[in-house]
């Protein structure tokens, strides 16, 4: 995914100016910054959730159009809010399915959809009957099923938004873990985050945006926990 000199703005807040940045194909990168940043803006217009003012995003080369999420999401962008937009009565297979249904005629195919769900989960170690109701599930477990649900379309580029922020240590150790596995798989993953422990486990790089601006880029060997701190709280 290339960023090429994003800009948006607010009526008279500008929230990010002329972004730019890469992101390589299994690379997990994290994005850090204090609120108002422009993390998540930024990010939303990736998803097409937003159309920046100016500027492009091209995946494999290929300029998206802007503002639409369909388009991105054809292209193989994903995009995981924070409250994961899981309907919580129904099971994990109609969650990962949610608006991409297999279809025979006018039937739901839902032993195709099992088939592909159950591979799905062995392919990221994903330890959850496709039957389970999602609102019995742990935190850590709707995560998963919200980063299933992704994989169904074989997603490119998943965008995760403060994926371990409501998480305790023991769950957050297991998304930690579906991120390596998708990265393995050739996945590239933004995490969008405040958890700066988790950045330390995972990611190849490091964002630090301010006032809608890349501030610092660095590889984690580059820095440590106070110090990446330091460079937030500095903005």
């Amino acid at each position: 995914l290339e960023i090429r000199g994003v800009s948006r703005a607010f009526g008279g807040i500008q929230a990010l100016s002329r972004v730019s940045m890469k992101i390589g194909s299994g690379e997990v990168l994290a994005l850090v910054g204090g609120n108002g940043a422009g993390k998540s803006t930024l990010m939303k217009c990736v998803s097409g959730a937003l159309a920046p003012d100016t500027g492009a995003i091209l995946l494999e080369g290929r300029e998206l159009a802007p503002g639409s999420t369909q388009h991105s999401r054809t292209a193989g962008i994903e995009m995981i809010y924070q409250d994961l937009q899981l309907c919580q009565q129904h099971d994990a297979l109609t969650n990962v399915f949610l608006g991409r249904e297999y279809r025979r005629v006018l039937l739901l195919d839902r032993h195709a959809m099992r088939r592909r769900c159950l591979e799905i989960f062995e392919q990221l170690g994903i330890e959850i009957s496709p039957s389970a109701r999602v609102g019995k599930l742990s935190g850590g477990q709707q995560q998963s099923v919200a980063i299933a649900r992704a994989m169904v379309s074989d997603a490119k580029l998943i965008i995760m938004d403060e994926p371990t922020a409501a998480l305790a240590v023991k769950e957050s150790g297991r998304v930690l873990s579906l991120i390596t596995a998708l990265k393995q798989r050739g996945v590239s993953v933004v995490m969008i985050t405040h958890r700066l422990s988790d950045v330390f486990q995972v990611a190849d790089r490091i964002i630090v945006m301010s006032h809608g601006t890349v501030l610092h880029e660095l590889a984690p060997s580059q820095t440590n926990l106070s110090d990446l701190t330091v460079k937030i709280l500095a903005e």
